[in-house]
């Protein structure tokens, strides 16, 4: 868990240096608020790990990201799943 911590605000530090406002983060894991503390910026598409997320699931992440990704030709999606 520590190491999982310090990846991930490796992470966040590099997408923000990168890409400042210009991304957003689509949590695919369970919930998980130290994401959300990193970047406001973060969806969640929660499931149990290890199991597939319902159709209706995956349809609303191919809408955030299409949605997001033709806003601005700048942006980009991260999807996070710890797994």
């Amino acid at each position: 868990e520590p190491c999982y911590r310090r990846n991930l605000q490796e992470v966040a530090s590099m997408l923000k240096s990168k890409h400042q406002d210009k991304f957003l983060l689509l949590n695919l894991s369970e919930k998980r608020h130290d994401i959300k503390r990193l970047n406001p910026k973060v969806q969640e598409y929660c499931w149990p790990d290890l199991h597939s997320p319902p159709l209706d699931r995956i349809c609303a992440i191919c809408k955030a990201m299409e949605t997001w990704l033709t806003s601005d030709p700048n942006n980009v999606v991260v999807l996070q799943c710890k797994g």
